[in-house]
């Protein structure tokens, strides 16, 4: 009786241990995830060409994303790490971009032997210079490994979900009425929609500087020779303009810079 006594006792102190063992280990695996994108990938002052960052990954990572924007038009990319990594450069590239991540809900975090795996949703905001122009959701399944407790990123999941929208890519359409006179149907960002507004241009005629008028008030000077288009106060806006159309681009880019990154004409 005292040594099945004693043996039930080593089973059950060994199940406390593991299960207090996998707790820490289940712990360790949701803090590494958290310093991972709300940590590096949301610090834009954090090179993602720092060995630092190539060591939150496996050398053998791979990955898919999936990026569904306003509109619902979808593009789906495979990953390995020079990918990865490209697909964040973009926030410490632009200049005042930054994304913000902030995780929401851990659905699932378990280890299983030396092998973590984690579902989870995150929010992510996309800021300029202080002023958020995206938000939305980021859906996650990833798999790490552990190596003398230190963990390895192995595969990532994730769906990119728009929800919102306050500044990016806007588009343009352009009707000529004859050689001076243009209307212009732009598409622009306006949070979880887009609206539409349409603009009236005269380009004077032929010279070596020719004036752009949106709407009949505001003028743009365009210097034929140089090629290039001033707002008032001889802010440069555009250069290399040749076409009429071109000039017109410039002068939306600059009337609408609240709301357009970039404009884009349709097909």
């Amino acid at each position: 009786m005292h040594y099945f006594t004693k043996s039930i006792t080593a089973v059950v102190i060994c199940l406390l241990v593991g299960s207090v063992t996998n707790a820490q280990d289940e712990g360790s695996l949701k803090r590494f995830v958290e310093g991972f994108y709300e940590g590096y990938l949301s610090d834009e002052s954090r090179s993602l060409n720092s060995p630092n960052f190539r060591n939150y990954f496996d050398d053998g990572f791979v990955g898919s994303d999936v990026d569904v924007d306003l509109q619902g038009n979808v593009e789906y990319s495979q990953l390995d790490f020079e990918k990865m990594k490209k697909e964040y450069e973009r926030y410490r590239m632009a200049d005042g971009i930054g994304i913000d991540f902030e995780v929401t809900d851990f659905h699932n975090a378990v280890v299983k032997g030396n092998t973590g795996i984690v579902s989870m949703q995150l929010d992510f905001t996309i800021n300029k210079n202080g002023s958020m122009i995206s938000k939305g959701t980021y859906d996650v399944s990833l798999t790490a490994k552990s190596y003398e407790e230190e963990w390895k990123i192995t595969f990532i999941n994730s769906v990119f979900i728009e929800s919102e929208v306050f500044m990016g890519k806007c588009i343009c359409e352009i009707f000529k009425k004859d050689d001076t006179k243009y209307a212009t149907f732009l598409t622009v960002p306006d949070g979880d929609t887009y609206t539409s507004r349409t603009d009236r241009f005269e380009v004077s005629p032929d010279s070596d500087q020719r004036t752009v008028t949106l709407n009949s008030d505001q003028k743009f000077d365009w210097n034929t020779k140089s090629n290039k288009v001033y707002a008032p106060g001889d802010e440069v806006i555009g250069s290399s303009v040749i076409q009429p159309s071109t000039a017109i681009l410039n002068v939306l880019r600059f009337a609408n810079k609240d709301k357009c990154q970039s404009i884009e004409t349709k097909d």
